[in-house]
Protein backbone atom coordinates (compact mmCIF):
# COMPACT_ATOMS: atom_id res chain seq x y z
CA UNK A 1 0.00 0.00 0.00
CA UNK A 2 1.78 3.31 -1.19
CA UNK A 3 1.33 5.75 1.97
CA UNK A 4 2.79 8.91 -0.30
CA UNK A 5 0.04 11.34 0.09
CA UNK A 6 -0.60 11.15 3.92
CA UNK A 7 3.20 13.11 4.03
CA UNK A 8 1.34 15.72 2.59
CA UNK A 9 -0.07 16.50 5.61
CA UNK A 10 2.99 17.59 8.00
CA UNK A 11 3.20 20.67 5.74
CA UNK A 12 0.23 21.61 8.14
CA UNK A 13 1.82 21.38 11.12
CA UNK A 14 3.75 23.26 12.99
CA UNK A 15 5.74 21.26 15.56
CA UNK A 16 7.04 19.36 12.33
CA UNK A 17 8.07 22.99 10.72
CA UNK A 18 9.82 23.85 13.45
CA UNK A 19 11.71 20.43 13.82
CA UNK A 20 12.58 20.65 10.31
CA UNK A 21 13.92 23.83 10.49
CA UNK A 22 15.58 22.72 13.37
CA UNK A 23 17.21 19.85 11.01
CA UNK A 24 18.81 22.69 8.85
CA UNK A 25 20.43 24.60 11.33
CA UNK A 26 23.79 22.91 11.40
CA UNK A 27 25.16 22.56 14.67
CA UNK A 28 21.76 23.12 16.33
CA UNK A 29 20.86 19.97 14.50
CA UNK A 30 23.26 18.21 16.26
CA UNK A 31 21.75 18.71 19.43
CA UNK A 32 18.25 18.08 18.90
CA UNK A 33 16.27 15.86 20.38
CA UNK A 34 12.99 14.44 19.78
CA UNK A 35 10.50 11.75 21.64
CA UNK A 36 8.04 10.12 18.85
CA UNK A 37 6.70 6.97 19.52
CA UNK A 38 7.66 3.34 17.57
CA UNK A 39 4.38 3.46 15.28
CA UNK A 40 4.59 6.91 14.28
CA UNK A 41 8.97 6.84 13.03
CA UNK A 42 8.92 5.86 10.00
CA UNK A 43 6.41 8.27 9.25
CA UNK A 44 8.37 11.03 10.94
CA UNK A 45 11.55 9.54 9.40
CA UNK A 46 10.18 10.19 5.81
CA UNK A 47 8.59 13.07 5.69
CA UNK A 48 11.78 14.89 7.26
CA UNK A 49 13.52 13.00 4.17
CA UNK A 50 11.05 14.44 1.66
CA UNK A 51 11.07 18.24 3.14
CA UNK A 52 14.59 18.36 3.85
CA UNK A 53 15.33 16.90 -0.05
CA UNK A 54 19.09 15.08 1.58
CA UNK A 55 19.62 11.89 2.39
CA UNK A 56 18.61 10.65 5.94
CA UNK A 57 20.54 7.79 8.09
CA UNK A 58 19.24 6.54 10.70
CA UNK A 59 20.84 4.26 13.23
CA UNK A 60 19.30 1.11 14.75
CA UNK A 61 20.09 -1.19 17.66
CA UNK A 62 19.79 -3.97 15.48
CA UNK A 63 19.61 -5.66 11.69
CA UNK A 64 15.65 -6.37 12.40
CA UNK A 65 15.35 -3.35 13.59
CA UNK A 66 16.62 -1.57 10.56
CA UNK A 67 14.90 -3.48 7.99
CA UNK A 68 11.43 -2.92 9.75
CA UNK A 69 12.39 0.48 10.01
CA UNK A 70 13.40 0.82 6.12
CA UNK A 71 10.40 -1.18 5.01
CA UNK A 72 7.89 0.97 6.79
CA UNK A 73 9.48 4.33 5.58
CA UNK A 74 9.35 2.79 1.98
CA UNK A 75 5.62 2.60 2.37
CA UNK A 76 5.57 6.50 2.35
CA UNK A 77 8.68 7.03 0.02
CA UNK A 78 8.45 4.62 -2.38
CA UNK A 79 9.77 0.54 -2.34
CA UNK A 80 13.09 1.87 -3.87
CA UNK A 81 13.77 5.22 -1.69
CA UNK A 82 14.72 3.54 1.55
CA UNK A 83 17.45 0.39 2.14
CA UNK A 84 19.06 -1.14 4.71
CA UNK A 85 23.31 -1.26 4.72
CA UNK A 86 24.13 -4.61 6.38
CA UNK A 87 26.59 -5.38 8.48
CA UNK A 88 29.37 -8.09 8.07
CA UNK A 89 27.79 -11.57 9.66
CA UNK A 90 31.09 -12.29 11.02
CA UNK A 91 33.14 -10.53 13.83
CA UNK A 92 36.73 -9.35 14.05
CA UNK A 93 39.45 -11.74 13.57
CA UNK A 94 37.50 -14.59 12.57
CA UNK A 95 38.48 -16.68 10.31
CA UNK A 96 35.39 -16.30 8.01
CA UNK A 97 34.72 -14.12 5.71
CA UNK A 98 30.84 -12.36 5.08
CA UNK A 99 28.37 -13.93 2.74
CA UNK A 100 28.60 -12.94 -0.91
CA UNK A 101 25.07 -11.70 -0.98
CA UNK A 102 25.85 -9.51 2.00
CA UNK A 103 29.52 -7.84 0.24
CA UNK A 104 27.03 -7.14 -3.08
CA UNK A 105 24.74 -5.68 -1.06
CA UNK A 106 26.60 -3.07 0.55
CA UNK A 107 28.84 -2.53 -2.61
CA UNK A 108 25.28 -2.14 -4.53
CA UNK A 109 24.15 0.56 -1.66
CA UNK A 110 27.67 2.28 -1.92
CA UNK A 111 27.63 2.57 -5.64
CA UNK A 112 23.89 4.17 -5.64
CA UNK A 113 25.05 6.85 -2.68
CA UNK A 114 28.08 7.82 -4.87
CA UNK A 115 26.15 8.52 -8.29
CA UNK A 116 22.55 9.31 -6.93
CA UNK A 117 19.83 8.72 -9.15
CA UNK A 118 17.19 11.23 -9.83
CA UNK A 119 14.67 9.07 -7.38
CA UNK A 120 17.41 7.60 -5.40
CA UNK A 121 18.05 6.34 -1.94
CA UNK A 122 16.12 9.03 0.21
CA UNK A 123 16.48 7.08 3.93
CA UNK A 124 19.30 4.87 5.00
CA UNK A 125 19.27 2.57 8.12
CA UNK A 126 22.14 1.02 9.52
CA UNK A 127 22.32 -0.95 12.28
CA UNK A 128 24.89 -0.26 14.95
CA UNK A 129 26.71 -2.79 13.78
CA UNK A 130 27.19 -2.20 10.70
CA UNK A 131 28.21 1.88 11.45
CA UNK A 132 31.13 1.02 13.54
CA UNK A 133 32.54 -1.56 10.71
CA UNK A 134 35.26 -0.08 8.89
CA UNK A 135 35.33 0.38 5.18
CA UNK A 136 37.95 0.28 2.39
CA UNK A 137 38.06 3.53 0.50
CA UNK A 138 37.18 3.58 -2.71
CA UNK A 139 34.02 1.30 -2.67
CA UNK A 140 31.65 3.65 -3.81
CA UNK A 141 33.90 3.77 -6.50
CA UNK A 142 33.54 -0.07 -7.37
CA UNK A 143 31.45 -0.95 -10.73
CA UNK A 144 29.92 -4.33 -11.43
CA UNK A 145 30.90 -6.54 -14.11
CA UNK A 146 28.37 -5.48 -16.55
CA UNK A 147 27.09 -8.13 -19.33
CA UNK A 148 24.59 -7.74 -22.30
CA UNK A 149 23.50 -8.99 -25.47
CA UNK A 150 25.43 -7.70 -28.27
CA UNK A 151 28.57 -6.78 -26.42
CA UNK A 152 32.42 -8.12 -27.65
CA UNK A 153 34.00 -9.22 -24.95
CA UNK A 154 36.83 -11.81 -25.33
CA UNK A 155 36.44 -14.93 -22.98
CA UNK A 156 39.41 -15.00 -20.73
CA UNK A 157 39.16 -11.06 -19.93
CA UNK A 158 35.22 -11.83 -18.69
CA UNK A 159 36.71 -14.61 -16.52
CA UNK A 160 39.64 -12.56 -15.31
CA UNK A 161 37.60 -9.75 -14.37
CA UNK A 162 35.13 -12.35 -12.50
CA UNK A 163 38.30 -14.05 -10.77
CA UNK A 164 39.10 -10.51 -9.90
CA UNK A 165 36.30 -9.61 -8.13
CA UNK A 166 36.32 -12.39 -5.71
CA UNK A 167 34.64 -15.66 -7.81
CA UNK A 168 35.69 -18.87 -7.54
CA UNK A 169 36.68 -20.96 -10.65
CA UNK A 170 34.79 -24.40 -10.50
CA UNK A 171 33.78 -27.49 -13.10
CA UNK A 172 30.00 -26.60 -12.30
CA UNK A 173 28.39 -23.70 -10.90
CA UNK A 174 26.60 -24.63 -7.71
CA UNK A 175 26.78 -21.56 -5.01
CA UNK A 176 26.92 -17.78 -5.07
CA UNK A 177 30.52 -16.30 -5.93
CA UNK A 178 30.91 -19.57 -8.44
CA UNK A 179 32.41 -19.06 -12.06
CA UNK A 180 32.81 -22.20 -14.75
CA UNK A 181 33.92 -21.86 -18.19
CA UNK A 182 32.77 -25.21 -20.92
CA UNK A 183 34.10 -23.90 -24.45
CA UNK A 184 32.46 -20.68 -25.34
CA UNK A 185 29.80 -20.89 -22.39
CA UNK A 186 30.34 -18.66 -19.11
CA UNK A 187 28.39 -19.60 -16.11
CA UNK A 188 28.30 -17.48 -12.80
CA UNK A 189 25.88 -17.22 -9.84
CA UNK A 190 25.87 -13.51 -9.13
CA UNK A 191 25.54 -12.74 -5.64
CA UNK A 192 21.81 -11.86 -4.43
CA UNK A 193 20.59 -12.90 -7.90
CA UNK A 194 18.27 -16.34 -7.36
CA UNK A 195 19.44 -18.02 -10.10
CA UNK A 196 23.10 -18.02 -11.99
CA UNK A 197 23.37 -16.90 -15.59
CA UNK A 198 24.76 -18.20 -18.85
CA UNK A 199 26.91 -16.21 -21.09
CA UNK A 200 27.00 -17.41 -24.76
CA UNK A 201 29.64 -16.07 -26.89
CA UNK A 202 29.83 -16.49 -30.62
CA UNK A 203 33.85 -15.79 -30.81
CA UNK A 204 33.77 -12.41 -29.31
CA UNK A 205 29.82 -11.46 -29.42
CA UNK A 206 27.75 -12.06 -26.60
CA UNK A 207 25.15 -14.24 -28.50
CA UNK A 208 22.79 -14.85 -25.11
CA UNK A 209 22.48 -14.54 -22.11
CA UNK A 210 20.25 -16.66 -19.93
CA UNK A 211 19.09 -17.74 -16.28
CA UNK A 212 19.09 -21.45 -15.23
CA UNK A 213 18.57 -23.79 -12.55
CA UNK A 214 20.89 -24.99 -10.58
CA UNK A 215 19.78 -28.33 -9.80
CA UNK A 216 18.60 -29.34 -13.65
CA UNK A 217 21.18 -26.68 -15.14
CA UNK A 218 18.17 -25.80 -17.52
CA UNK A 219 18.02 -22.41 -19.23
CA UNK A 220 15.07 -20.66 -16.90
CA UNK A 221 14.37 -17.34 -18.72
CA UNK A 222 16.42 -15.17 -21.29
CA UNK A 223 18.07 -11.88 -20.34
CA UNK A 224 19.05 -8.40 -22.08
CA UNK A 225 21.75 -8.75 -19.41
CA UNK A 226 23.33 -9.32 -15.69
CA UNK A 227 25.08 -7.32 -13.51
CA UNK A 228 27.94 -9.10 -11.11
CA UNK A 229 28.42 -7.53 -7.98
CA UNK A 230 31.98 -8.73 -6.41
CA UNK A 231 31.95 -11.17 -3.63
CA UNK A 232 34.10 -9.86 -1.65
CA UNK A 233 35.28 -6.15 -0.39
CA UNK A 234 39.04 -6.01 -0.91
CA UNK A 235 40.37 -5.84 -4.04
CA UNK A 236 43.69 -7.72 -4.49
CA UNK A 237 45.52 -6.07 -7.53
CA UNK A 238 49.14 -6.83 -8.63
CA UNK A 239 50.46 -4.25 -6.13
CA UNK A 240 48.11 -6.03 -3.18
CA UNK A 241 49.63 -9.45 -4.43
CA UNK A 242 52.81 -8.31 -4.83
CA UNK A 243 53.11 -7.44 -1.47
CA UNK A 244 51.72 -10.27 -0.05
CA UNK A 245 54.12 -12.28 -1.66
Amino acid sequence: VRLTPLLDRWTDDPAFAELASALGGGEAAARLEAIVPDVARAFLLAGIARASGRLVVVTTATTADAEALAADAAAFLGPDSAATFPAWETLPHERLSPRSETVATRLRLLHRLGAPEVDGIRLLTVPARAMMQPLAPGLNAVDPVTVATGDRVELEELLERLVASGYRRTDMVERRGEVAVRGGLVDFFPPGEDHPVRVELWGDEVESIRAFAVSSQRSLTELPEVEAWPCREVRLGEAERGRAR
